[in-house]
């Protein structure tokens, strides 16, 4: 019967918020992440980290490319994140009322 009256909104469940726009929002939120990945990831040359030029750079300019390098994969981790988590709103399966 819960089941029941959370699929036709009835009861406890009928105050529940629009989730099509929460969902929506999360997609929009992930492929803001996904896309700083790709911008980022086109930005950051990831050979340079393998040249003589590289080692000899200053511990500044080291702590920036690798502070790049690894803010490009949690934006992946973000996007992908937000990507499910707009899954499960738009599917029901987030209710928490």
């Amino acid at each position: 019967m819960d089941y029941k009256n959370f699929i036709e909104e009835k009861g406890e469940y009928k105050d529940i918020p629009l989730k099509l726009a929460q969902g929506l929002l999360k997609y929009v939120v992930a492929v803001f992440f996904i896309g700083g990945s790709v911008y980022i990831c086109t930005k950051v040359n990831t050979d340079l980290f393998n040249t003589e030029t590289f080692s000899e750079s200053s511990l500044l300019v080291k702590m920036g490319y690798n502070f790049l390098n690894i803010t490009q994969f949690k934006y992946k981790g973000y996007g992908c994140w937000f990507f499910s988590d707009g899954a499960n709103i738009l599917s029901g399966l987030s209710y928490s009322g």
